[in-house]
């Protein structure tokens, strides 16, 4: 094969290409007429034709661009300026739709706002794209308590738990869905689970003491609590 057809070879048409991409072939024209020229392209016989090369090239560029709106859209939910942030998640996510970590922010950034539907919706996306994550169903299972599907909510938690049943905190949300449902004894089995795997939880000898003292269990409230306090003041 002579080089010059090797590299026509390597030179693909704009439908290829969007589909490369995962966009439509207008998108690609966009692209390829862009004042800064974003994806350089030859015409070849009236057609334009994109390298192989310049596809990877655009693709880690826009990855990289993806992951400083990402870092900064971070910064921005811990500054708890929730909006920003979301509108910085969106961005990266336009940059690079296949990124985790901006579909799992913003749905973090919209239950932070209070729009758990919306939220939901998100965290959604992010388990198509990454069905094994435990973090993405812990943050489903707590919009779904914050909305009060409890039953829902433990459907989630026992996920994580699936895929990771040394997940502390999985315990004390399946214990707080199960406090928020009635069932206490249940409750403090799954306390008792957190507190097994990390006995430095304060937050879950907090919630076992809150059990303990709906249940009239007052002495041993104190206990918890007291744990709790200790385990709080040495943070």
């Amino acid at each position: 094969m002579s080089e010059n057809k090797a590299k026509l070879d390597d030179l693909l048409d704009i439908p290829v290409v969007a589909e490369l991409l995962n966009v439509s072939p207008r998108t690609v024209n966009r692209l390829i007429n862009s004042r800064k020229g974003e994806l350089p392209a030859v015409k070849i016989g009236g057609r334009w034709k994109i390298r192989a090369e310049d596809i990877e090239k655009y693709l880690l560029k826009k990855s990289a661009n993806a992951d400083a709106y990402i870092s900064k859209a971070d910064a921005l939910h811990s500054l708890r300026r929730y909006e920003e942030a979301l509108a910085t998640y969106e961005q990266a996510i336009r940059l690079n739709p296949d990124t985790i970590h901006a579909y799992k922010g913003k749905a973090d950034a919209l239950h932070s706002l209070r729009r758990y539907e919306e939220a939901l919706a998100v965290y959604e996306q992010a388990i198509r794209l990454d069905p094994d994550n435990i973090h993405t169903y812990k943050s489903k299972g707590d919009a779904l308590h914050s909305l009060q599907r409890y039953e829902e909510a433990l459907v989630a938690y026992e996920q994580v738990i699936d895929l990771d049943s040394h997940y502390a905190y999985a315990y004390k949300s399946k214990g707080d869905t199960l406090n928020s449902m009635g069932y206490h004894e249940e409750a403090l089995v799954a306390y008792e689970h957190a507190i097994d795997l990390d006995s430095h939880y304060a937050y879950a000898y907090k919630s076992k003491g809150d059990t303990l003292n709906s249940m009239g269990y007052y002495e041993e409230a104190l206990v918890a609590y007291e744990q709790a306090r200790q385990l709080s003041n040495r943070a």
